[in-house]
């Protein structure tokens, strides 16, 4: 199947290069004409001026036109072509991704939280992570938006509802690639929604805004009255007065003057992404409950005009008030026309009007934005399965689980049930045979199925749960701790969890290496004798073999699996497959020797 999508990405390729190679030709055409009639119009306008001033004047504005227009055609070309290189791009890399050659910049680290209860352990962050193979966001509040929901598990209604819609952006290529060109050709920073979200919320700036607004209009219309009068002496000293009174006005509020820039500053050009994302909302004809009710959000409105038509003219409001803060051309348009303070009274009552609306406009961009990724996902993984979820039974079951992070030619799959409450799978086995690949499997997808998306198995049925993990740990050097020390808090935490009677799933990774054999069993075997007693179910990878025979003790509670190796000529082979019983087979002193160990 990934060759099949490979081959589609491939065509799309080869179809955007031919008109990418088409567009160039065509814009090297128009370089030559626009250099051939300006030289022409140039030549023109000299002659018919020396024939005559009104002829020149006839020549020279129509020789004007038709080189407008013909630059604004190439300017167009040109962004049309950078649009198609763009998606020559993004289908380059969705090939690299399907052979688990992840690129850019955009990895998620910043999201790994160190007490999370389970993002380190199961590869959420960072490069090479779940999170890096799955983002395909367009705007930053998206990318927000998509970790989140790796880190929180939704509940059973929002989990439908988002599978509905991840269903239906699944074939939406061209919908879905041209959301991400938006993104790509745009200029949004870091900090721009949390600095707009910021001045929503905001006070309003005036008092009374009715009466300032009054002032603001009556002044500088007096000021442009005594301009034309400077010559005369008292004209001059009117016209001076009024400047004078209104940079008094002005100095008065500069501190809040100077607050207000800080949120507002620069922010144009995400307003231009954000209006362009809303627009595809808008158009696009979405079926799913999901989508089409975040596509109302944009299109139904409590107040006049349309999401799109508010935030152009939200946009522009922007514009002017960033115009006020050259040092120049500023000074001298808030000296006269009181300019700061008129944008900031268009501004307040744009925000007025349309607060509520703007922040379902970004609650609907964000979303949609991170579905598209998960859409995305589905695409590039056809085989994938969306779960099954139920409600009245503890149960996590899946037939032929493997893990999306490893290549399709290379994963292995097995079958997992886990069916009641208390219920643990006890897994041994060797080094490397797999353990620790199976339980991260089981993690990982539990953590895209709550998320919504589709999980890398043919059949997956769960109950939405917390999960709980304790795989990785290391020493903390920050705050003196042991990598002991940090793993007992990680169980303590995990406990807590439990002991709040919140409904979960503990995995757990060869835990306490950090102790003696001795302790290192006695410890494990209490900890699984206290957690089947809470309402959870759960997976303890070991390598201690004598835990085995805890089913013997729990047989309604622990069951035995393990993963084997067989050893042959001292060589290694692996099959990578859960089998029931405890792991007769151990390969550590055979590996030391392969590493020049002597044993």
């Amino acid at each position: 199947m990934k060759k099949e999508v490979e081959e589609i990405y491939q065509s799309r390729i080869n179809i955007f290069s031919e008109e990418e190679e088409t567009l160039g030709a065509e814009i090297n055409k128009m370089v030559v004409v626009r250099g051939v009639l300006f030289l022409a119009g140039l030549a023109a306008s000299i002659i018919s001026f020396g024939e005559h001033i009104g002829l020149g004047v006839v020549v020279t504005v129509s020789f004007l036109s038709v080189f407008l227009y013909v630059v604004m055609r190439h300017a167009r070309l040109e962004s049309e072509r950078l649009q198609l290189k763009t998606l020559i791009n993004i289908n380059i890399e969705e090939i690299d991704r399907l052979a688990q050659n992840y690129k850019g910049p955009i990895q998620g680290s910043a999201y790994l939280e160190m007490n999370h209860l389970y993002a380190g352990d199961l590869d959420l962050f960072g490069k090479g992570s779940l999170f890096h193979y799955l983002n395909r966001t367009s705007v930053l509040s998206g990318k927000d938006c998509l970790a989140n929901w790796l880190l929180e598990a939704a509940d059973k209604d929002e989990i439908v509802s988002r599978q509905g819609a991840i269903k239906e952006l699944k074939d939406k290529i061209d919908w879905r690639q041209n959301l991400q060109v938006t993104g790509r050709l745009g200029s949004e920073k870091e900090r721009d929604l949390g600095r707009l979200m910021k001045w929503l919320d905001e006070p309003s700036f005036f008092e009374n805004i009715d009466n300032f607004k009054k002032l603001t209009t009556l002044l500088p219309l007096i000021t442009m009255g005594f301009l034309g009068t400077v010559g005369n002496v008292y004209g001059a000293i009117a016209f001076f007065t009024c400047v004078i009174i209104q940079m008094i006005i002005r100095r008065k509020k500069i501190k809040k003057i100077r607050a207000y820039h800080v949120n507002t500053q620069g922010t144009a050009g995400a307003l231009s992404i954000y209006k362009t994302v809303l627009q595809n909302i808008e158009e696009e004809d979405f079926k799913s409950e999901k989508l089409a009710g975040l596509q109302n959000n944009v299109t139904q409105s409590e107040t006049s005009g349309t999401a799109i038509e508010n935030l152009n003219s939200l946009e522009s409001e922007v514009k002017a008030i960033d115009r006020g803060l050259n040092v120049v051309i500023g000074f001298a348009m808030n000296v006269v026309f009181m300019w700061d303070l008129r944008c900031i009274i268009r501004l307040e009552e744009w925000k007025a009007q349309y607060k509520n609306e703007m922040k379902k406009w970004f609650v609907s961009i964000k979303e949609v934005d991170a579905l598209a990724s998960l859409g995305t996902f589905y695409f590039n993984n056809p085989a994938f399965t969306i779960p099954k979820i139920t409600a009245d039974k503890f149960i996590v079951e899946a037939t032929e689980l493997g893990h999306p992070l490893v290549d399709e030619e290379k994963r292995i799959c097995n079958n997992l049930s886990i069916d009641g409450s208390g219920k643990f799978m006890l897994v041994t086995g060797s080094n490397m045979a797999g353990k620790s690949t199976f339980i991260r499997s089981v993690g990982i997808n539990l953590v895209l199925a709550m998320a919504g998306a589709p999980v890398c198995a043919k059949e997956f049925e769960f109950m939405p749960v917390k999960i709980c993990t304790s795989m990785r740990v290391s020493d903390s050097l920050h705050d003196g701790e042991s990598s002991f020390y940090v793993e007992l808090k990680r169980l303590r935490q995990i406990l807590n969890v439990l002991n709040n009677k919140e409904r979960s799933i503990v995995l757990l990774d060869e835990i306490l290496r950090g102790t003696n054999s001795e302790d290192k069993h006695t410890g494990s075997e209490a900890l699984i004798k206290q957690l089947i007693k809470h309402d959870c179910i759960g997976i303890f990878a070991t390598h201690d073999l004598e835990l085995g025979s805890l089913e013997n003790q729990y047989p309604e509670q622990i069951k035995n699996y393990c993963f084997e190796v067989s050893i042959e000529n001292e060589k290694f082979i692996y099959d990578y497959k859960l089998k029931e019983g405890v792991c007769k087979t151990l390969n550590a002193t055979v590996l030391m020797k392969h590493m020049g160990i002597t044993i």
